[in-house]
């Protein structure tokens, strides 16, 4: 996926989430707002959520408008983990804290809203941003969807400038005029850990990030920014939602 030697065999899901989603931190707070907010403002009827790894905290707020989501990600490991959860067998990751940090937004009980989003997942398939696929995926009966969901991926994926741009273009063209774009991303990174290891990024800062989406015809674009938790390999996250106009 990013060159002959893919330093994506060394990631571990496990290793991932305990070092980013073991606690409700200032940044996963942070995003946990801005879906909440975001889908108290859009109502998105179908999402298709492409490239978030082992992790399904950015669809629970979703779940309140969405009725169909469908997830698409690269790695085998991480549909495993998210299909684990969703099993509910054990040794899956217990994202209750997260799901307990909605309801409480929402007025619901955690276990009401855990099942909410089971019911409203449809799929959890394969996706390669570097490939043709994603064009492919535009013949599918149910393309468009309403919104596309994509969080910490594009950067996340490859340092190379070409490989993103194409990352770049495939995700967004599956975005239709009319459609809702939601996306989180890394501040300035070159790469990032989990656990051991470290994995490639391409640094996106906020002004550049306004200025591609208003070329590729994105409108009504609101970014917000977190500064990075001590100790991270970024200097914060970044959040955008907009709406492509043509």
């Amino acid at each position: 996926m990013t060159g002959s030697e893919n330093p994506f065999d060394r990631f571990s899901a496990k290793l991932y989430l305990q070092e980013y989603y073991g606690d409700i931190g200032k940044e996963n707070q942070f995003l946990l707002d801005f879906l909440h907010e975001t889908y108290s403002a859009w109502s998105p009827e179908s999402i298709w959520d492409v490239g978030g790894g082992p992790t399904i905290y950015q669809l629970i707020s979703a779940s309140r408008k969405a009725r169909r989501i469908r997830i698409f990600e690269y790695l085998d490991e991480n549909r495993s983990a998210v299909e684990l959860w969703r099993s509910g067998k054990p040794g899956g990751f217990d994202w209750s804290t997260y799901f307990a940090a909605v309801g409480s937004r929402e007025g619901l009980g955690a276990d009401e809203i855990e099942s909410r989003l089971k019911d409203r997942i449809q799929s959890v398939e394969a996706i390669d941003l570097f490939s043709e696929q994603p064009s492919l995926l535009k013949e599918s009966q149910d393309w468009p969807p309403n919104a596309i969901s994509s969080h910490f991926c594009v950067e996340s994926i490859t340092s190379d400038p070409s490989l993103f741009e194409t990352a770049w273009k495939n995700l967004t063209s599956l975005v239709a005029p009319g459609a809702y774009l939601i996306m989180s991303l890394l501040k300035n990174a070159r790469q990032y850990s989990a656990g051991p290891h470290y994995f490639p990024a391409f640094p996106i800062e906020e002004i550049g990030l306004q200025n591609r989406l208003k070329k590729e015809g994105f409108q009504d674009i609101e970014l917000s920014t977190v500064p990075a938790e001590h100790g991270r390999d970024y200097e914060g996250i970044i959040c955008v939602r907009a709406i492509r106009q043509i």
